[in-house]
């Protein structure tokens, strides 16, 4: 009774963050700022609730290869994530972002020399085969950039999924990956997308605050 309990609240949990996590691509579009200075503000937002979170939690911020390439390469996610979101449509840029299971595949086959089940293909070439079907008259010169970032998001995504895997269970590796990622990416994008952005309107900086707590 209390496994089914934890994964019905394991599920409600994962809709909640699905719907939460569905506001970026709105909130997004309704800032007029540079999209570095957006996924910068965001992060340096995030980065202190995460930080706040560990604390509390008695997270451990663990240093070493796995947590840094992680939040190396979720920090590059958020910045193309974010940068595709203003470049192409909203579902365009979220749709392509979800690529990431299936460079997570190549990834474990080509360098991590991973067996992988036949239905774990089957599931891919299904996701691939949804993609290219989506986009088969969406794509034009208009957009075509932002997709390619859309793209870059899904891949560096699934860098960030395959090295905190093989960093094994230790929660600490996860979790100071990601808050390496918030920090990295405000360090980098606060200041260059200040320096393409000309005005800040407050409306602006309360969306940026609902879009990294919530």
């Amino acid at each position: 009774m209390e496994t089914q309990n934890a994964q019905k609240k394991a599920m409600l949990l994962m809709a909640l963050c699905a719907c939460l996590w569905s506001i970026s691509g709105i909130f997004i579009k309704w800032i007029s700022w540079s999209p570095f200075l957006i996924a910068g503000g965001r992060s340096l937002i995030s980065a202190m609730v995460l930080g706040l979170y560990m604390y509390i939690a008695k997270i451990p911020v663990k240093v070493c290869g796995f947590s840094a390439g992680a939040g190396v390469s979720l920090a590059v996610s958020f910045l193309c994530f974010v940068s595709a979101n203003k470049l192409t449509t909203a579902a365009n840029a979220i749709v392509l972002q979800y690529t990431a299971p299936i460079f997570i595949l190549i990834i474990s086959v080509l360098f991590l020399h991973q067996k992988i089940k036949r239905r774990e293909i089957v599931v891919v070439i299904i996701t691939a085969a949804g993609i290219v079907l989506f986009f088969l008259d969406q794509l034009s010169p208009g957009n075509i950039a932002g997709n390619i970032l859309g793209i870059l998001a899904g891949l560096f995504l699934s860098i960030m999924f395959v090295l905190v895997g093989q960093g094994g269970d230790d929660d600490s590796i996860r979790m100071s990956g990601i808050l390496f990622a918030h920090i990295l990416t405000a360090a980098a994008g606060i200041p260059v997308g200040a320096f393409f952005t000309s005005s800040i309107a407050p409306s602006e900086i309360w969306f940026v605050i609902i879009l990294r707590i919530f």
